[in-house]
Order: C-alpha cells, then sequence, then structure tokens
C-alpha cells in the first residue's frame, strides 16, 4: 500500500490526502476489508493544506467504520512531522473519540519515506512525547 502512494505522489504538486476505512479496529496492511478513498479534504499546497475534520470522518460514518487510517504527503519530499500535522492529529483523535472512531495511524509520506504519527506518539493523547 505505501509503494503505491509513493508513486501515486511523486507526481503531485501539492499536499493531498487519503482515508483508509478500516472494518476493524487494527492497525495492519492486510487491505482485504478496507475501502480506499481518495477524496480532496481541503485546498492543498505545495507546503500546507487545509482539511476538514468532519468532512474526513462523514465516509466513516456512512461506512459503519469503527477505525481509519489517515495518510497524506508532504510534496517537499521531507516526511517529517510539524506542528501542523500533529495539531491536525489530535482534532482527528478528538473527533474520532466523540464518534467512536479510533485513528489508527496519521502516516506522512515525503519523497520515498514516511512518518507514522502514532510511532512517534505525536497527536495521539497519552502517548504523546512530552
Amino acid at each position: 500500500m505505501l509503494e503505491y502512494l509513493y508513486g501515486a505522489w511523486n507526481q503531485v504538486p501539492g499536499e493531498s490526502w487519503v482515508s483508509i476505512y478500516r472494518s476493524h479496529n487494527r492497525c495492519s496492511w492486510d487491505m482485504i476489508h478496507d475501502k480506499i478513498a481518495a477524496l480532496n479534504y481541503g485546498n492543498g499546497y505545495v507546503n500546507a493544506s487545509i482539511i476538514r475534520v468532519a468532512k474526513m470522518l462523514r465516509r466513516a460514518i456512512r461506512e459503519n467504520c469503527p477505525s481509519i487510517i489517515v495518510v497524506h504527503n508532504h510534496p517537499s519530499d521531507d516526511s517529517s512531522p510539524g506542528a501542523e500535522d500533529i495539531l491536525v492529529t489530535r482534532k482527528i483523535v478528538s473527533c474520532g473519540q466523540m464518534l467512536d472512531i479510533k485513528l489508527l495511524d496519521h502516516i506522512i509520506i515525503g519523497g520515498q519515506s514516511h512518518v507514522s504519527m502514532k510511532e512517534k506518539g505525536l497527536g495521539f493523547g497519552d502517548q504523546e512525547a512530552r
């Protein structure tokens, strides 16, 4: 899956977002039962994007998915998370908790590398490195 996204985003000039709607609450790349939605969640620029978390979670609600994985790119080829990435992750986690939809991970792809916000503990509340 990540290899596909690496290739797909090499030609994209601005930030783009993809949500993977999980039919279960496990964070794995077994995509057999997943629904992938490549939706434009906001205006993507070379170094930023504006997204609405409500728009991102809408399909998860309609599809009755208990969890999602969010992936977006950094066209700069630097997959390092910035302050806005952490803020967006916190918003998705918070809104998801209210709706009983778990954010399993927020992955940032830059060039041929990626960062898992979950693994880094960024934006996921009590796991967050302080």
